[in-house]
């Protein structure tokens, strides 16, 4: 093998080690976060959730809410807030 060939082949080497470090680390760090979730209860979760929804979500402008919405949801929210 010439001394290109050789070079070559560490590179690819310390290249597919690189990849593999990097790649061990965001495994890690997924499965810690994973873990941190499980032990949060539903309610959390859904909150969660739907702060990372928003953040994703395009600016909205305008929103109307309708009474046959916004009546199911505050019933909702009135009954938690007594039981909780």
């Amino acid at each position: 093998m010439t001394q290109e060939g050789q070079n070559a082949e560490i590179q690819a080497r310390a290249e597919a080690a690189r990849i593999e470090a990097v790649e061990g680390a965001r495994v890690a760090a997924e499965r810690a976060r994973t873990e941190v979730y499980a032990g949060l209860p539903g309610p959390v979760l859904h909150a969660l959730t739907l702060r990372e929804l928003a953040a994703n979500l395009p600016e909205i402008e305008h929103l109307t809410l309708a009474p046959e919405l916004l009546t199911p949801l505050l019933s909702r929210l009135i009954v938690a807030a007594s039981e909780g």
